[in-house]
């Protein structure tokens, strides 16, 4: 490698994919770890707390405590339906999610 060139060409491609790689391997990493923190999740102990909370603080005290969960837990989306299939948290709710409430409510009812 004699020409200046040459080496200013491979020291910025071999800069380059230094650089990718490790912006790859820090988005991999943490994509695993919220992954990881979203599977170990208690489905059931998250709808205990989200009834107690109905029943001690009321629909209020609800949203509240859905504002803060979803807070705590990014990538987390809770959707709180009433008993009519009705939804009670204002975020979007996907067309299937709403779709399979429905009928189930309609089935329970």
């Amino acid at each position: 490698m004699r020409s200046l060139f040459l080496r200013i060409f491979v020291s910025f491609w071999l800069a380059m994919g230094l650089i990718l790689a490790g912006s790859v391997g820090i988005a991999a990493t943490f994509i695993w770890n919220r992954t990881e923190a979203l599977q170990h999740l208690d489905t059931n102990e998250l709808a205990t707390i989200a009834e107690q909370r109905l029943v001690h603080e009321g629909v209020n005290g609800l949203l509240k405590w859905v504002r803060e969960t979803q807070r705590e837990n990014p990538g987390l989306d809770i959707f709180v339906v009433d008993a009519a299939g009705q939804q009670i948290t204002k975020a979007p709710m996907p067309d299937s999610l709403s779709t399979a409430c429905a009928t189930w409510c309609a089935a329970v009812i």
